[in-house]
């Protein structure tokens, strides 16, 4: 089934406007607060917009535009939302509370809880069949609520933030069964996290203060990122300037060299920078020469002539984030990634990132 939603909530500052194929995988991206879970229930017929539109395969599911408004009840929707609570029944088990998903297609009680049971084996919950849901982890109950949506078998499933606050493993689980059970059901996930979209979804939507700022294939969205929110997701630094011969100038004047042959020039212009391949060295304010070596870009790909606007960017630090075995040093326009033994700088001290070569300039 082909989605189409146009999602206006005054109140919540949303007027969102999606298209998702057949079969295909989106994944929502957005800041906290920018209205995903608004749209995701808008959709569903949760919560009822001050305008727009949802259809699937062009069929109107509500069409609040139209001289004659029209509104599907969210049970006949045949859309299945997951949402960050889980909103399992309290007072049914595991296996009941997937029976009422398969139990909401018409089919009969004990046949029910046999492909219930059925469900659970697949997703490698049949131990936990008889259990209430208050006895359940946070990973486990997460897996139910997406096994009772797909036992359902929607027609659209929507999940919202499905592997935020679970452990590692349980997610790995997670993504596994989403994976395998939903690869033929449109789908529309709400995540922050690149390797959801990358391991999931064919298409990213990214939404800023309720609109959708930019939508495309998900290598594409990742990779050429137009906003810092995307970017920031791709684990990359958006560097944006005006396309030059061979590079892109920042206003500032700084010039990172960049293949801008695709852009004309003068033209704004942006660079999404791995910090991982940006070199960083430390300097005295008052001197461009490095004082001590704290970061290492990889070998052949650094571009560092040794002079401010080639390749170097003269930089203050402004912030150190952890990463697991590495900081990221993260300047007013680059950042570094920096082992934690190699640290030698803190906030506020004086830089100098070299940039990585085969960087590609595009519009924003």
């Amino acid at each position: 089934m082909s989605l189409e939603a146009q999602v206006t909530v005054a109140s919540r500052g949303v007027d969102a406007r999606l298209a998702i194929d057949a079969g295909s995988t989106l994944a929502l991206l957005g800041p906290n607060g920018s209205g995903k879970s608004t749209v995701l229930a808008a959709i569903a017929g949760t919560v009822r917009p001050d305008a727009g539109r949802v259809a699937l395969d062009g069929l109107p599911l509500h069409d609040l535009d139209a001289r004659r408004t029209a509104w599907t009840p969210p049970r006949r929707r045949g859309i299945a939302l997951v949402t960050q609570g889980h909103d399992l029944f309290p007072a049914l088990t595991v296996l009941d509370n997937v029976a009422f998903g398969v139990r909401a297609r018409g089919v009969r009680r004990a046949d029910a809880r046999d492909e219930s049971q059925h469900w659970l084996a697949r997703a490698g919950l049949g131990d936990l069949a008889e259990r209430l849901p208050r006895d359940l982890s946070g990973g486990q109950a997460r897996r139910v609520a997406i096994v009772r949506a797909l036992a359902s078998q929607p027609r659209v499933l929507l999940l919202d933030e499905p592997f935020a606050g679970v452990d590692v493993e349980a997610a790995t689980a997670l993504r596994l069964l989403v994976a395998e059970a939903a690869a033929d059901v449109t789908t529309v996930i709400t995540t922050h996290d690149a390797l959801d979209a990358h391991l999931l979804a064919s298409e990213v939507a990214v939404l800023e203060t309720g609109r959708v700022v930019e939508q495309g294939v998900t290598a594409e969205v990742l990779t050429r990122p137009r906003t810092r929110f995307a970017a920031a997701v791709a684990g990359r630094v958006l560097v944006a300037g005006r396309a030059a011969p061979g590079a892109l100038v920042t206003a500032d004047g700084l010039r990172v060299p960049a293949d801008s042959s695709g852009v004309p020039d003068g033209s704004e212009a942006v660079v999404a920078v791995a910090p991982a391949a940006v070199g960083m060295t430390a300097r005295t304010p008052d001197s461009s020469e490095p004082t001590a070596l704290t970061s290492r870009a990889p070998a052949g790909r650094a571009v560092d002539t040794g002079k401010a606007g080639d390749g170097v960017v003269h930089d203050v630090v402004a912030a150190l984030e952890p990463r697991g075995d590495v900081v990221r040093v993260r300047g007013r326009l680059l950042a570094a990634d920096v082992a934690v033994a190699d640290l030698a700088v803190g906030v506020g001290d004086a830089v100098r990132f070299t940039v990585p070569q085969g960087l590609v300039a595009y519009r924003p």
